[in-house]
Formats: C-alpha cells, sequence, structure tokens
C-alpha cells in the first residue's frame, strides 16, 4: 500500500514496526538494535534512551538506511554497562514528518552467563538489577542446583533462567 500512495506521491504519516521488541545481551559485549520506518515526505528518525536523544559516539553508533520513503535504522551500545546509570531499559525509535509522529519501543534486558567449573554447564539467568559475577548472587545459584539422573545439575529455583542469544561466557 505504501508503494503505491508513494508512486502517487500522496502524503502518508510515518509508521514503525520492530522486528525484536525484547533483545538480550551480557554485560560486557556490544548489542545492536534496528527498527524499520515507512513515510512520505520522508521522516526525520532518531534513538532515544531515558528521555535523551542518542547521538553517535563512542558508546553509541548509529546507522541509517534510506530507500525512497522506507529507512531501516540501527544502533549500537557497546560495552554494556549494569547499574543505575547503565544501559539495560527501554530504548525508543522515533519517526516524524509534516504529517505525524510515532515511535517503536525496544527493551534490552541484561543476562548473567554462570559457568559452573565442575560440570562445565553453562546456564543464561536473566537479571533486572545490578549484579555482580562473584558474591552472593553466585552462591545462591551454587545452592539451588541439584544433581540429575545423567551425572548433570538442575536448577531448583529462584532467578528464572533465560536464554541470552549468541552469549559467551563471562568468567
Amino acid at each position: 500500500m505504501y508503494n503505491w500512495l508513494q508512486k502517487q506521491k500522496a502524503p502518508v504519516s510515518p509508521m514503525i514496526w520492530v522486528p525484536n521488541q525484547l533483545v538480550g545481551a551480557p554485560a560486557g559485549t556490544d548489542v545492536t538494535i534496528d527498527c524499520h520506518t515507512e513515510a512520505y515526505p520522508r521522516a526525520i528518525s532518531y534513538w532515544v534512551y531515558d528521555n535523551v536523544m542518542l547521538l553517535p559516539t563512542k558508546k553509541y553508533g548509529t546507522e541509517t538506511m534510506e530507500n525512497s520513503y522506507r529507512a531501516h535504522m540501527k544502533l549500537t551500545v557497546r560495552n554494556l554497562q549494569t547499574g543505575p546509570t547503565g544501559d539495560f531499559g527501554n530504548y525508543r525509535c522515533i519517526s516524524k514528518n509534516s504529517l505525524g509522529e510515532t515511535e517503536g519501543s525496544i527493551r534490552l534486558y541484561g543476562c548473567l552467563v554462570f559457568k559452573d567449573i565442575e560440570t562445565n554447564v553453562v546456564l543464561n539467568q536473566y537479571i533486572q538489577h545490578p549484579v555482580s559475577f562473584k558474591g552472593k548472587l553466585y552462591e545462591q545459584f551454587k545452592k539451588r542446583q541439584k544433581p540429575d539422573m545423567q551425572g548433570g545439575k538442575k536448577f531448583l529455583g529462584g532467578i528464572m533462567p533465560m536464554g541470552c542469544p549468541s552469549s559467551t561466557p563471562l568468567d
């Protein structure tokens, strides 16, 4: 439909779609999030985190590929950090033209990757708060495991295990 409208030069307010609205990555790694927009006339598009517009820096890499009335926006957040001023939370891609404004939202969550030296089992953990890879949290994790029949270990509860795409164990 947008293609036909664009050929007719009919004005269209921005539309955004986000392929992945929930993205997980371990602290200390880089992650790239993206969103797509369509608008005519062409929209002004940008990223926002914590109510601040993100500009290209050593921390944030931005890339926009435009094709006629479409744009594909990418944001790379480098060296993800936890903590009150960390990088996990909601990122918004915003698109505006003379006919309107719209936004998409992406929640970036952190993953802990625990590596149990004894059994060489790697489990990913969902986190919502600042954590340390050493200390009480890891000890609680180890206490909540029990041997299973295959000689490995099963997790008994506490923090819910969740997958973290393409994560590398952080020792």
